[in-house]
């Protein structure tokens, strides 16, 4: 194979590895949507059928919103720890991004020589993105 073609390869491959990670994520997303409406729903339905066999709806316990809500209106979490649980998740993520660029460029520029090095530049400059983005969350 000639320099040409694997730069061809590797840039149908990366773009192959990125629409199926976006892809990915849109599923996971929707998977979690979808059950976390599938549990508030089987939730209304016990209330419910507790009405329908005569449960007074005061001596009932309160819905909950949503778990982290609830977990904050309990004392449980902070807001600060919330901030810094969202910090790490983005700096993880970042240096992950950063150092899979940094290789990749570095991989493909003795693979398939020079002009093929900043495929890399992409997940590089995300990874860069998201360690910045982390410095905006302030911890009060």
């Amino acid at each position: 194979m000639h320099g040409e073609e694997v730069g061809a390869l590797v840039i149908v491959g990366g773009v192959m590895l990125g629409a199926m990670s976006i892809g990915g994520g849109y599923l996971a997303g929707i998977l979690r949507s979808r059950q976390r409406q599938s549990i508030a729903e089987m939730i209304q339905r016990e209330r419910i059928a507790m009405i329908e066999r005569g449960t007074e709806p005061d001596k009932l316990p309160a819905m909950q919103s949503h778990p982290l809500w609830a977990a904050i209106e309990n004392g449980a979490v902070t807001e600060r720890q919330l901030a810094a649980r969202r910090r790490q998740g983005l700096i993880v993520a970042g240096m992950l991004f950063t150092c899979f660029g940094l290789a990749l460029g570095l991989l493909l520029s003795k693979v398939a020589g020079d002009e093929v090095w900043a495929v890399g530049g992409l997940p590089l400059s995300i990874g860069v993105a998201l360690l910045v983005s982390s410095t905006f969350i302030k911890a009060e």
